[in-house]
């Protein structure tokens, strides 16, 4: 070999070398960490942390997208994501997912897993880094024993049952719960079925709505001590409320606020209107210029609404800046209250029917938000027997009223029960 054709060889090989370590310097170290130390429920959700760290000492990494799925499944679509990486930069963020029963089955022994990668930007290179997170099926340690009670069931942990000393009072307020809110809504949700609440292995919520209202196993103990101490089960009704939007919600839930202030509207029917009124809510929820003066009072269920909603939307209505999109659920809570307080509680339950009777006759819900909302407005005219387009106007709602007139005519609101056409 020339001396010449050596000295190429070896500029060869360092300059191979040197593309290695430029390439190798810009890393990322994805950490995927599991929220819940004992894994997930079966057909329950939980939440886990994505850890990253850009390794290099130089260059900037810009992340591009990413994508997550079960190691059994196929690859996930991928989703977006903008981030950029300075040298030794760390980021993490958190999210939820749902474990199915048919995942657990699909893995038989082994824990089920997930599988993902991160798509990066280095020195105008794609490059690929992906990551592994398994999320073991978790179960309670113990048996759980159910008690019913009308149409609700309680599912705990069979120990719960020794401390809980007011167990028959707390299922009277379960069952009463229900008995309200389809008294206020006009049917019941799932068709019937019993509502469970059921303790659960550890999630990301205190609680979730469904058939069975999952409740995360860390809460109950505290819960059974405030049963005990007279205390209303604000959270578990709360999402009770939920469930009975079955079957309607999807006609007024136009967002995230409307659905929560759904929720809140009926449990302030229930601690309102139910016959056994021996439990108390302590006042924790803060009303913009009007100080709590004393915080965990214990308050009777309608001294409770009133303080905790009524008052809300004052810091929404003086601010020319925001608009109906940014308004909190509690914000809602307030514009509906009024007209509660104003014209009775029989309106919202012929509020509710209107949307089951739409149904019944094969009406769809609209398909652009403005419109739900004048069909709202609509519906609360025709059984306030009064127009409140000027009120909802004032809280800056899209509202107009030949906008009204026209989902009148469409949804034929304004026609007789006794109508030969209905």
């Amino acid at each position: 070999m020339t001396q010449n054709k050596y000295h190429q060889k070896i500029i060869y090989s360092l300059s191979l070398l040197l593309m290695f370590i430029e390439i190798s310097n810009a890393q990322l170290n994805i950490d995927a960490t599991c929220n819940q130390k004992d894994g997930w429920m079966p057909n329950g959700w939980g939440s886990y942390t994505i850890a990253l760290q850009n390794t290099s000492k130089k260059d900037t990494l810009y992340l591009s997208k990413w994508e997550m799925h079960w190691a059994n499944q196929k690859e996930g679509k991928f989703r977006d994501v903008t981030k950029v990486l300075a040298p030794g930069e760390k980021w993490k963020f958190n999210e939820v997912s749902h474990l199915s029963q048919k995942v657990v089955d699909e893995f038989g022994k082994k824990s089920p897993f997930k599988k993902g990668k991160f798509i990066a930007n280095i020195k105008g290179k794609q490059k690929e880094f992906k990551f592994k997170l398994t999320i073991p099926a978790a179960y309670l340690p113990e048996e759980s024993k159910l008690i019913k009670s009308g149409d609700v069931a309680l599912s705990l942990m069979k120990s719960r049952y020794t401390n809980f000393k007011t167990i028959d009072r707390a299922m009277v307020w379960l069952n009463q719960s229900y008995v309200a809110m389809e008294e206020l809504v006009g049917g019941k949700p799932y068709n019937g079925k019993t509502i469970v609440f059921k303790e659960s292995p550890e999630n990301p919520y205190f609680a979730y709505a469904g058939q069975e209202i999952i409740l995360n196993t860390k809460f109950v103990k505290k819960a059974i001590e405030e049963f005990d101490d007279g205390i209303f089960p604000f959270g578990w009704i709360h999402e009770m409320g939920h469930d009975f939007d079955d079957g309607i919600g999807q006609w007024y839930n136009i967002n995230g606020p409307f659905t929560e202030f759904q929720a809140n509207f009926k449990l302030s029917y229930i601690i309102e209107t139910m016959p056994e009124q021996s439990f108390r809510i302590p006042q924790t929820i803060n009303v913009t210029d009007f100080p709590i003066q004393q915080r965990g009072k214990k308050l009777r269920g309608k001294e409770f609404t009133e303080k905790s909603f009524l008052f809300f939307g004052d810091a929404y209505l003086s601010d020319p800046s925001r608009s109906w999109e940014s308004m909190a659920s509690d914000e809602i809570h307030s514009l509906f209250q009024r007209i509660q307080i104003m014209y009775g509680w029989d309106v919202f339950k012929e509020f509710y029917r209107s949307y089951r009777d739409l149904t019944a006759k094969g009406f769809k819900p609209p398909k652009n938000t403005e419109d739900k909302i004048n069909l709202m407005v609509a519906i609360l005219n025709k059984h306030t027997k009064v127009d409140l387009t000027p009120l909802f106007k004032r809280w800056k709602f899209p509202v107009d009223k030949k906008r009204i007139e026209n989902i009148e005519e469409k949804y034929k609101l304004n026609r007789s029960k006794n109508s030969k056409n209905e």
